[in-house]
């Protein structure tokens, strides 16, 4: 599982996840509450459910990963944040 949240002046259309560069998902934008991001930036469109959550699902192999979101704004813009180095260990059944 992941998860983040992402606020803008304008508001946020989505949320994306690239592995190196890979897309592989959308990240369901006001998947949760977090009351601190609005404390924080008060008056921010969606502020109250900047939160947002994924399962992860990832088609990669073993090792270790670069995870990274961008988040895209109502207006279009869109701003790469949260690189995050993950390894990737694949069990056995």
């Amino acid at each position: 599982m992941a998860y983040g949240w992402a606020v803008s002046e304008d508001g946020i259309k989505r949320v994306s996840g690239y592995v190196e560069p890979d897309f592989f998902e959308r990240r369901c934008i006001g998947a949760s509450s977090v009351p601190r991001v609005n404390k924080m930036f008060p008056g921010f469109p969606q502020g109250t459910n900047a939160g947002w959550t994924v399962d992860l699902d990832i088609p990669f192999s073993a090792g270790k990963h670069e995870d990274v979101s961008a988040a895209e704004s109502l207006a279009g813009a869109i701003r790469d944040f949260g690189l995050v180095p993950v390894t990737i260990v694949r069990q056995s059944p």
